[in-house]
């Protein structure tokens, strides 16, 4: 499906000011909707639209509205702004160089399978772990996804973080990483740490290429052999060079 050379980077600049088409339009569709929950939920009271476009895994199985899986991904709380904001917020910052240098359709394509794949993992995760009522929404998955895309792809690219201390793009990562684990561990409610973590995987994967089995293989032979080369360069220098010895 994916070509990895589409997802390679060739220069680290880029204009952290511009709206790239497709992030504009995702945050069009986003408000949108958004503008939609608040009017039927909190003026008309009328649950029906986010009771049936959220992501109940007991509403796919055996309810089989099975298009919750993408639905979820363009609604947001209607009693939090700030979840909406936020997140359309680090969809503009770290999405603008990844659109840019693979192009609209393609980071779009991006977007929607890697929310798909989080939509997925939250239904697995909900019917194995007996939360098959629980109701998740929101881009979380799909914007972890291009957080950790945007940190793989220019893992050295220098980010300001809350745009006064620079960091290199890879500490994003970690950070993303550590904080959904932290998350995880205080139980926090209201966080569908199956969406975080599902997102983070399908992005990983997508963006190296290691969807692919075969070229998942590859890459873990090739990492062995450069290994191993080392070792055996190390030791022909300890060779060359031996300690000194001391009578």
């Amino acid at each position: 499906m994916y070509n990895r050379n589409r997802y390679q980077v060739s220069s680290p600049g880029f204009g952290i000011w511009k709206l790239t088409t497709a992030i504009k339009w995702i945050i069009i569709a986003n408000l949108a909707v958004y503008i939609t929950e608040l009017i039927t939920y909190n003026w008309l009271e009328n649950p029906s639209m986010i009771k049936h476009l959220s992501l109940i895994p007991w509403s796919i199985y055996p309810g089989l509205e099975v298009y919750q899986v993408f639905t979820y991904m363009w609604l947001h709380d209607p009693g939090s702004p700030g979840h909406l904001i936020l997140n359309m917020f680090a969809l503009w910052m770290f999405g603008t160089i990844l659109e840019e240098r693979w192009g609209s359709i393609t980071f779009l394509k991006f977007y929607v399978v890697c929310g798909i794949l989080a939509g997925i993992c939250v239904f697995i995760s909900g019917i194995l772990f007996g939360k098959s009522d629980s109701l998740t929404l929101g881009a979380s998955g799909a914007i972890f996804a291009v957080i950790i895309a945007f940190g793989i792809s220019m893992p050295n690219l220098p980010v300001y973080f809350l745009g006064l201390l620079p960091i290199k793009a890879k500490w994003i990562v970690y950070t993303t990483i550590g904080g959904t684990v932290l998350y995880w561990l205080a139980k926090t409610p209201g966080i569908s740490i199956s969406a975080h973590i599902g997102g983070m995987i399908s992005g990983a994967l997508i963006v190296t290429g290691w969807w692919n089995p075969v070229r998942a293989y590859k890459n873990i032979k090739i990492a062995y052999l450069r290994r191993k080369l080392k070792i055996i360069e190390g030791n022909k220098k300890s060779d060359e060079n031996p300690p000194p010895v001391y009578h």
